[in-house]
């Protein structure tokens, strides 16, 4: 996927946001799953990497691989839900994030190929964090 993304193919990657009631009774219940999509590209002849939030068009700019992942491992300002959606029990909330490759998104000549192969299966571990009403 990397060869790919520098030989002028753009990656769609999806970022997952799922938040979650923890009941001690139940299961856990999901209360909303938000997905941003975004469109990675790399510019060879500026040798500049190109994020497009495709919700908004908003482009970032990065000179490193390494700064793209960097921006995209922060995360700021997530509208989740209304403060009102929250109950004020014993139960906890938990946000769950994830980042990954959206392989049917990419150009149809490459589904098969990223389908076939471990190296286009590109993911972030879940990370999980405390939410306060």
């Amino acid at each position: 996927a990397i060869e790919a993304l520098q030989n002028g193919v753009s990656l769609p990657l999806v970022f997952t946001t799922v938040v979650k009631r923890n009941r001690w009774y139940l299961w856990n219940k999901k209360i909303t799953t938000i997905k941003k999509s975004y469109k990675l590209k790399y510019y060879a002849l500026s040798r500049q990497y190109v994020l497009k939030n495709l919700a908004t068009n908003r482009q970032e700019n990065f000179s490193t691989l390494k700064s793209v992942i960097d921006y995209l491992g922060k995360v700021e300002k997530l509208p989740l839900l209304k403060k009102y959606t929250l109950t004020d029990s014993i139960d906890k909330y938990w946000v769950y994030l994830q980042i990954h490759l959206d392989i049917e998104s990419l150009p149809v000549p490459l589904r098969p190929i990223a389908h076939l192969s471990s190296q286009w299966r590109l993911s972030s571990s879940w990370y999980l964090c405390p939410l306060q009403p």
